[in-house]
């Protein structure tokens, strides 16, 4: 058995090859004792890196393409307003009041957040003589802003033209408050229009009850 197992061992190696030494038990298996081999070292093996699910893959490209949507619809909008309002403004700097408004109407319903827009509404109603309108709009943008003296000012303004006089002087007192000296003297000018004209018709009312 010995003899047949070097036999076997010395038909089959390749040219170069170092033999192992075996040992033959009364059995006949064999066992390994040495070796003149060189070590063989186990080479490390890197962890394959583990695949996402189809589902992640599907969420990343929906949110991704959810978000560039959602920008272009706002960069559209937004656009879209801008037309708006300039052609709005190029309309009322020219006199066409009546024709500024649908523009006006268009974008305030694209944006309505931007105080610049009600406003500027309520200064066309207000060469329209529409005062009770321009009232509103002032009101909607002070609402957005209420740091704005401008609209204060209009206010005021719309507020003379209906005669309420004690309204007109608390909206131009809050416009003085924010404006400070550079509004002093339109301030002086407006409360002197505003007691000559409750001057003017508390003397209307009297002559009338008197005739």
């Amino acid at each position: 058995k010995m003899f047949l197992a070097r036999s076997l061992v010395r038909q089959s190696k390749p040219q170069g090859f170092q033999p192992l030494r075996l040992r033959v038990n009364l059995q006949g298996r064999g066992r390994l004792l040495t070796t003149n081999a060189a070590p063989v070292t186990p080479t490390p093996t890197t962890a394959a890196k583990p695949k996402r699910p189809l589902w992640v893959l599907g969420l990343v490209g929906a949110t991704t393409g959810l978000c560039l949507f959602v920008y272009l619809q706002w960069s559209f909008r937004k656009n879209l307003v801008n037309e708006y309002l300039e052609d709005a403004l190029i309309l009322e700097e020219e006199g066409f009041y009546e024709e500024a408004l649908p523009a006006y109407d268009e974008a305030m319903k694209l944006n309505k957040k931007n105080p610049i827009i009600p406003f500027h509404k309520g200064t066309v109603l207000s060469h329209l003589k529409r005062y009770n309108e321009a009232l509103v709009c002032y009101e909607k943008a002070i609402q957005m802003d209420r740091k704005r003296a401008a609209i204060y000012h209009r206010k005021a303004d719309a507020l003379y033209h209906l005669k309420r006089y004690d309204e007109a002087q608390e909206a131009a007192a809050i416009c003085l408050s924010l404006e400070g000296e550079r509004y002093q003297v339109i301030y002086d000018n407006m409360m002197q229009a505003f007691e000559e004209a409750k001057d003017r018709d508390r003397r209307v009312k009297e002559a009338q009850l008197s005739a």
